[in-house]
């Protein structure tokens, strides 16, 4: 399922380390999918200054919450992005506690409404 969603998605352990990521994640962020999987999400994508606002926002996901925000997170090559993040935490019976996260590349909408 996670393969054939059009979005870019990412399924992480509630350390951050990446379990699963589809190819839509990864050609958003400029990773493949070998590289993505079994690395701390705050590495792959999030801004060394914004590290303290990633571990802030895990936090939230421990009281088993929704979140919906827009963060600038930031692709291999090192050019930033403008996302909105749609996440929650998921149950596998048996298994450990999973976040499953939805990225939307907004970046150009951002531009738009500074212009205005």
């Amino acid at each position: 399922m996670l393969e054939l969603a059009p979005l870019p998605i990412v399924l992480r352990d509630t350390n951050n380390w990446v379990l699963r990521a589809n190819k839509e994640f990864t050609d958003l962020f400029g990773f493949t999918v070998d590289e993505a999987q079994g690395r701390n999400i705050n590495d792959l994508i999030v801004p060394e200054e914004l590290w303290e606002d990633a571990e802030r926002l895990l936090e939230t996901f421990k009281g088993e919450q929704r979140v919906e925000v827009e963060l600038v997170r930031r692709r291999r090559d090192g050019k930033r992005l403008n996302t909105s993040f749609v996440a929650a935490p998921v149950s596998v019976p048996g298994g450990e506690p999973e976040i499953y996260g939805i990225y939307r590349d907004i970046t150009d909408r951002k531009k738009a409404e500074e212009a205005q």
